[in-house]
């Protein structure tokens, strides 16, 4: 109960709803916006607050992309950290809208040209990066991305060390270098 009821105050501020499952089960799952997964291990929900886990964590890449953390609505979270604030020097940001549609609609929307304003590099709709090939991370990297597997070698070298997080995580993270918590950044 505390954690739903954590989660539910974290969508007011962010000014998101659950779909109507997620509002059955009384759960948002859509921001979970501390959260962060890492190889073997995760931990989100200490003592009735969200820790982000590794916080401070210097990263190389951050990616935006494939079917399941590159929507349209992803693309918008990302947007609203990333709006009138550059990427760190040293990370690259690398997006891959979920579809054609979503790329095309966050082009109408004006979402894809906020991107590339904060350095974001735009990649095709694919699989790319998520599945190792195309943008594939290169060795001794440290990645955090809105993918959904960060197993040995997912996303290219198997000395790769990627971390997973929302759109929001991502997108705060590749702005200060460093896995970060979108809470920091957005009021």
């Amino acid at each position: 109960d505390g954690l739903v009821n954590a989660l539910a105050r974290r969508n007011r501020a962010f000014g998101l709803v659950a779909d109507a499952a997620a509002s059955l089960l009384g759960i948002a799952f859509c921001a979970i916006l501390a959260a962060a997964v890492w190889p073997r291990f995760l931990k989100v929900w200490e003592r009735g607050e969200f820790r982000l886990a590794h916080a401070d964590t210097r990263i190389d890449v951050a990616y935006i992309g494939a079917c399941t953390g590159a929507k349209l609505d992803d693309l918008r979270a990302a947007a609203r950290v990333l709006a009138g604030r550059r990427v760190a020097s040293h990370v690259k940001l690398l997006v891959a809208p979920a579809s054609v549609r979503d790329a095309q609609d966050a082009e109408a929307e004006g979402i894809v040209q906020l991107l590339r304003e904060a350095g974001a590099q735009m990649l095709p709709s694919s699989c790319g990066a998520c599945a190792g090939y195309g943008a594939a991370i290169g060795e001794g990297s440290t990645v955090i991305s809105s993918t959904a597997r960060n197993f040995k070698g997912r996303m290219g070298a198997a000395t790769a060390r990627v971390y997973l997080g929302s759109p929001y995580t991502v997108a705060a993270s590749a702005l200060l270098g460093r896995i970060a918590d979108a809470r920091e950044l957005v009021a």
